[in-house]
């Protein structure tokens, strides 16, 4: 029983190395739906490791050392999962949009708009700011500074009027 919980133990701390040097791919390789490789693996870890410590120095016989070990394993586990995992696939979040999530939002002009050209305006948009190419909606020419909401999308090219 000694030689599996070593084998677990060792088999655990080299995927850790390898999931430290090669950590996207191995995530990719090995992401299972309902098993994330992040709690599998610690447990197997500490399954091998409570197994070594407490077949050398308890007086237990295997079937106890292995239901503790198998307890402390699936403890982990659970605790890495959900004080560790979840709140941090929770906690992401993108800076990405698409450009038509901008109809109705509220702009500054940052270079002028002309009559029957192109400007530019910038917007807050979650956690960053985007600058994106503008054009008056009603032809008029649009100051710099001027506040505007995003009346149209066509061709990438925000259309704007100022927002009163």
């Amino acid at each position: 029983m000694l030689e599996l919980y070593w084998a677990c133990f060792i088999g655990g701390l080299l995927f850790t190395v390898l999931t430290l040097l090669f950590g996207d791919l191995l995530s990719a390789a090995f992401h299972l739906p309902l098993l994330e490789p992040l709690p599998l693996i610690g447990s197997i870890t500490v399954l091998g490791g409570s197994g070594i410590l407490l077949t050398e120095y308890t007086a237990l016989s295997p079937i106890p050392v292995l239901t503790l070990a198998t307890l402390l394993a699936c403890t982990l586990a659970l605790c890495s999962f959900f004080f560790y995992i979840r709140p941090m696939k929770n906690a992401e979040t993108s800076t990405a949009f698409s450009i038509h999530d901008l109809q109705g939002r509220i702009a500054e002009v940052l270079t002028p708009i002309p009559t029957a050209g192109y400007g530019e305006v910038t917007m807050k948009i979650a956690t960053s700011t985007t600058h994106q190419i503008a054009a008056s909606y009603t032809g008029d020419a649009i100051p710099t500074g001027t506040r505007v909401v995003v009346v149209e999308i066509r061709e990438d090219t925000l259309y704007v009027a100022p927002f009163e």
